[in-house]
């Protein structure tokens, strides 16, 4: 029991020296950053609960302040304790890095950029014309921010619509099944859904040949209607992409390359071709039959991501490889052709 009494003691003790010794190390003019605290205020029509959503928002402020022990900046104190280290490496440098914790000034906190991100975070969320207002409170040497933020009704998907011309590509993108949309009328308006829905349509063009084609092509455009807090959300493709981005490729000629650590050997003399996939072994450390066999397309198909990745798993699925990468280029004096690389490293 003394042994316990004894050890509570020195704890208290360093836990008192922590808190009365910090403010004496701050350089001049500088307070410790004590945090964020979120005060929110919910519109009628917002189902968030305020705690939830507080936490949520207190997520995006940045920095974090230091860590406490019993409401002290124990780590804080260590740091200037200990003291700054001559080298990178050493007990010293080990000993404040485990123990100490830099302080994080007030002064490096940019609570209009926070607000501004508190702010932007809400609007992708469909709560438009919210508000948030940044304050500050200080205590001693220490300072923390304060975010005031009022929550408006969210907004509602009213119609969500495709607007295409008459090309090739919005003939494709016609045939697809936009009906699956994660979009729907009178779900909440949020940004992250409608990025999605443009990623599902880009990997389903990417299995109808369009390599190119990405999810950064797909143009978004939002119409909001304050008086019923609705937003229309009419989907194209932009106006000004790339022409590759806008025609399916095929497949001109597949290359397995395996890339041995000290072959010296040409591609010209060790290339052989196995149902139409050129195989490079120099030291023919493997059948070439084996290629073949784990890639699920050939000279002609159209490109397609999905039947690229399952090539890619199967030959994983051997193991005797270590790592496999691939590339696509654009096979040499051929219009929408690519020519299809594979290099593995043996195991």
């Amino acid at each position: 029991m003394n042994t316990l009494y004894r050890h509570t003691i020195i704890s208290v003790l360093i836990i008192f020296f922590c808190a009365c010794g910090v403010k004496k190390y701050l350089p001049p003019g500088e307070k410790l950053y004590s945090g964020a605290r979120i005060s929110v205020k919910l519109a009628p029509g917002v189902k968030e609960k305020k705690p939830v959503l507080a936490k949520k928002l207190g997520e995006l402020t940045k920095p974090k302040r230091n860590k406490k022990f019993l409401g002290r900046y124990n780590k804080v104190w260590w740091w200037y304790v200990i003291g700054e280290s001559t080298k990178q490496k050493g007990f010293k440098h080990w000993l404040r890095e485990q123990l100490g914790e830099e302080p994080v000034f007030f002064s490096t906190v940019d609570t209009g950029w926070n607000a501004q991100n508190i702010q932007m975070f809400l609007a992708n969320d469909g709560y438009f014309n919210s508000q948030v207002s940044a304050d500050t409170v200080a205590r001693g040497y220490k300072v923390k921010a304060v975010y005031r933020v009022h929550v408006e009704r969210p907004y509602l998907l009213d119609e969500v619509a495709w607007r295409l011309d008459s090309s090739d590509l919005s003939k494709e993108i016609v045939r697809l099944p936009l009906r699956e949309s994660a979009l729907r009328k009178g779900q909440r308006y949020d940004t992250d859904v409608i990025k999605a829905e443009a990623q599902r349509v880009s990997n389903l063009l990417k299995e109808k040949g369009y390599y190119y084609f990405k999810h950064d092509d797909i143009l978004t455009l939002v119409d909001t209607n304050q008086n019923n807090h609705t937003a229309s959300v009419f989907i194209g493709v932009e106006p000004k992409i790339s022409p590759r981005h806008k025609v399916p490729f095929s497949i001109n000629r597949i290359v397995t390359v395996v890339q041995h650590p000290r072959s010296t050997d040409s591609a010209a003399t060790s290339m052989v071709i196995k149902d139409n996939i050129h195989v490079d072994d120099a030291e023919k450390k493997f059948k070439p039959v084996i290629f073949p066999r784990a890639i699920t397309y050939r000279p002609g198909n159209l490109y397609s991501l999905p039947e690229q990745n399952r090539s890619i798993s199967r030959l994983n699925s051997y193991g005797v490889f270590r790592f496999i990468r691939s590339e696509f280029k654009p096979a040499p004096g051929k219009n929408n052709m690519l020519d299809v690389y594979y290099y593995a490293n043996p195991s």
